[in-house]
């Protein structure tokens, strides 16, 4: 079984990047990083418990309490949505 290795990367890297400044709590940036990982990975269910065991570092506890219980206030930016070919961020529309 291939694990999700969740450090910094070329591809993905930038990406993440662009939400750093949404995440209140220090842990919050790598477990967006780990489920956005196991998305986009080759794993057979994309849920929490699932992305959790195939990466490497992240323990299904974390993972479960960013996607449940994190805070979800709206940074600085505002509304943020992925659009184009390299998911430059947008404001939202109103």
């Amino acid at each position: 079984m291939d694990c999700i290795v969740n450090e910094p990367d070329p591809v993905c890297g930038p990406f993440l990047d662009k939400f750093a400044d949404l995440w209140s709590r220090p842990n919050q940036p790598q477990c967006f990083a780990a489920y956005v990982r196991g998305l986009l990975a080759q794993v057979e269910r994309k849920n929490v418990e699932a992305i959790s065991r195939r990466t490497i570092g992240q323990p299904y506890q974390g993972l479960r309490r960013f996607l449940g219980e994190s805070p979800k206030e709206i940074g600085p930016r505002g509304c943020v949505a992925p659009h184009g070919p390299l998911f430059p961020m947008a404001p939202c529309p109103p």
